[in-house]
């Protein structure tokens, strides 16, 4: 596992330069206050030590169920002002997997489970790999509607659109499915490492409840926290 942050290099992190793109779940919170010196220290440490705890779970996991070249995580830590608490998954062009957290998000978390089980919940998101799942059905459901506007004639700016239709559909329509798998997961890789995933997952309760909305992303937060205690049985 490799540590990376941007524009500012945390205690004991070595230091390197990318530019991830890609998505997750912010809190509530619309703005962030640097934190006084002390809160920022604990802060470092407690990410230290999760990272030590949880590195050897998740790529174990991940070799378990994918390729070991797919593994080495690396750590983004995006300290560029404005940035709400975050975090995501995504990967680079040579499949390496790329977790991200906003420094706001590392101040925002209030013990060391809830941090752990954002980690796990992202890592989980790349170990079942719900990116290139998402990517097929993208594709799958813009071939469809493409087929279907040109059964109706439609002009070629007609068909881009219901490529992009189609493709935005398909990412959606198992999205909250990816959500739930990856709290699943996720809280079973926090208690492999040694963190209490039960208490974690109360960072759930401070995030925008997303409700039972048709084109929300993720699955309303009560039954995320019902997932999740499911799993833990």
């Amino acid at each position: 596992m490799r540590f990376v942050l941007i524009s500012l290099c945390l205690a004991l992190i070595g230091c390197g330069a990318t530019t991830p793109s890609g998505g997750g779940a912010a809190s509530n919170a619309s703005s962030f206050t640097k934190p006084s010196a002390a809160k920022k220290r604990a802060a470092e440490l407690n990410f230290l030590v999760v990272m030590r705890q949880m590195e050897p779970t998740i790529e174990a996991e991940c070799r378990r169920r994918r390729a070991s070249r797919l593994c080495d995580f690396q750590i983004v830590i995006d300290d560029r002002a404005g940035q709400k608490p975050n975090a995501f998954q995504t990967v680079l062009e040579d499949g390496t997997p790329i977790l991200g957290f906003t420094e706001a998000l590392l101040y925002d978390v209030r013990n060391r489970d809830e941090l752990a089980f954002v980690l796990g919940h992202e890592a989980a998101h790349h170990i079942l790999n719900h990116l290139g799942r998402q990517k097929v059905i993208a594709e799958k459901e813009a071939a469809e509607f493409d087929r279907l506007a040109r059964t109706v004639g439609a002009s070629p700016e007609e068909l881009k659109e219901a490529q992009a239709i189609g493709a935005a559909v398909g990412a959606l329509s198992f999205s909250q499915e990816f959500e739930i798998e990856a709290d699943v997961l996720g809280a079973r890789l926090t208690r492999r490492a040694g963190f209490d995933a039960l208490r974690g997952s109360a960072y759930f309760q401070r995030i925008p409840d997303p409700g039972n909305g048709v084109l929300s992303t993720h699955p309303p937060n009560e039954e995320r926290v019902a997932a999740v205690k499911r799993a833990l049985r």
